[in-house]
């Protein structure tokens, strides 16, 4: 990987992450990230400009991305920077700097936070709490996919229906039957 336009920065999130998908059913989270210089004047500090960062994240870390932090949190985000020029409908030439992110995660300078594995099945769609694909019957597989895709719209919705559907997978009788088989003493 070119190092030549590498950066890293660590800002706060200015708005919930949210997730849309492509035609070709790509997710991409488009997010904020507000990052505020400090500066060192006559021997005191004190907060300097602040810059707002246009961040694109792409596929399952996107997702991840929706469903683990929200407006206000502390990120950092490692990636390339990308500039896009285009002409509006009237004739205007816009152009903007983006950053395409390598890696999102939470800052744990002044947060704490646990990690939960997600596992993925062959087809890229993530199942919350590490369960695999086989622990769910074909129709919570549909129904699974069917909700992630039309909540889409709404990333706190989503998380909320993230939960609620992985403990009724967590809790069904297959899935417990296995997990308990698999504990050890």
């Amino acid at each position: 990987m070119a190092a030549d336009n590498h950066t890293t920065i660590a800002g706060n999130l200015v708005d919930d992450p949210e997730v849309r998908f492509t035609n070709n059913g790509i997710a991409v989270a488009n997010l904020r990230v507000a990052v505020t210089q400090r500066i060192q004047q006559d021997g005191e500090w004190r907060d300097g400009d602040t810059s707002f960062l246009k961040v694109n994240v792409w596929r399952g870390q996107a997702e991840n991305l929706a469903d683990s932090l929200g407006k206000g949190d502390r990120v950092m985000v490692t990636g390339r920077l990308r500039q896009r020029s285009w002409e509006t409908p009237e004739g205007e030439k816009r152009s903007v700097t983006e950053i395409e992110a390598d890696e999102v995660g939470a800052s744990l300078k002044w947060a704490t936070a646990k990690v939960e594995r997600v596992s993925q099945r062959g087809n890229g769609a993530r199942i919350p709490g590490g369960l695999t694909a086989s622990g769910l019957s074909q129709y919570s597989q549909a129904a699974y996919s069917g909700l992630r895709v039309f909540m889409s719209s709404n990333s706190r919705t989503m998380r909320s229906m993230n939960q609620a559907l992985a403990h009724c997978m967590i809790t069904s009788p297959a899935t417990t039957a296995r997990r308990s088989s698999s504990t050890r003493p």
